[in-house]
């Protein structure tokens, strides 16, 4: 899970997921790119709990309902002020794409715009499918942050991931 948060003065602002630290909607920026964030915290009962018991008091601390409430992105979506790209596959297990989908539903209630990927087949760290989510989210950011079409035709090649070359890899 990468979260991208850019600004067109701050390209290279990058914030790694394991900060649990996603795109927030409570502060204004030209394009934000979420691959698999848990973007719901809205209860602790319903969302991070949920699916991976005391990760958030482990990370982020024990938390009250109202604070959990105030930094949940789908009650800040009406404050979306640039171009957005969530990507999410399809069988994560570890963050569940309804945690993705109701920011997706609060984001279309506000009438704001969005795009939004479902990578089918895959989970949390698109296995197999990793250098086109990467490419899409370089893509978009060109797009959007230097106001510029990416190369056209441009693929990457899928990381080997097979157990001969793990076992290349590892030695």
């Amino acid at each position: 899970m990468v979260h991208f948060l850019a600004q067109r003065c701050d390209l290279d602002r990058e914030v790694p997921a394991d900060t649990c630290q996603p795109i927030e909607l409570r502060r204004p920026w030209s394009c934000g790119v979420d691959q698999d964030g848990c973007l719901d915290d809205t209860s602790v009962a319903e969302s991070i709990r949920h699916y991976l018991a005391l990760w958030a008091d482990t990370y982020l601390g024990e938390g009250t309902a109202e604070q959990w409430a105030d930094t949940a992105n789908p009650n800040l979506a009406a404050n979306l002020t640039g171009k957005l790209l969530l990507v999410h596959g399809e069988l994560d297990d570890n963050v569940l794409p309804y945690q993705t989908l109701n920011l997706v539903d609060a984001l279309i209630d506000a009438e704001k715009d969005l795009d939004l990927l479902t990578v089918p087949g895959v989970e949390h760290s698109f296995m197999g499918r990793d250098h086109y989510v990467t490419r899409r989210t370089w893509d978009y950011l060109v797009r959007h942050l230097l106001g510029t079409q990416p190369p056209e035709g441009y693929a990457m090649q899928p990381f080997p991931a097979g157990a001969e070359h793990l076992a290349e890899l590892l030695g």
